[in-house]
């Protein structure tokens, strides 16, 4: 991919021109991947509900927190999770194309115990 940039801020993305796999040309995902990198409404920080209460209608009061503290959490929910030997509980979902999916996806679940490596290609 080729992404144009003005004043700082990318203003046009195409196909790379060099490529072999592509010549130069981009699937209309490719063309509006600026409307989602500057959509106002994008959640750029880990978010966490306060609300305990699920359902319809039901505000989760989420609150932003710190990348630390999202990591730690699920750390400390995976650990209690394999501490109460119930590793298959724990779910990886995905989506397409991601880089490094052997390890992290594969292998890591089954590592850690279960089986559950949830992809686009499994449903």
């Amino acid at each position: 991919m080729e992404v144009f940039v003005q004043d700082g801020r990318a203003t046009k993305v195409r196909g790379n021109r060099f490529s072999k796999q592509n010549d130069g040309y981009c699937c209309p995902r490719g063309h509006l991947s600026l409307q989602q990198v500057y959509d106002p409404d994008r959640i750029k920080v880990p978010m966490k509900r306060t609300n305990p209460a699920k359902g319809r209608g039901v505000d989760p009061k989420f609150v932003p927190i710190s990348w630390d503290e999202a990591y730690n959490t699920i750390a400390d929910k995976m650990m209690e999770l394999r501490k109460n030997d119930e590793s298959e509980k724990y779910a990886l979902m995905r989506g397409r194309y991601t880089y490094l999916r052997d390890v992290l996806y594969e292998t890591m679940t089954k590592v850690y115990g279960s089986p559950n490596n949830i992809s686009h290609s499994s449903m």
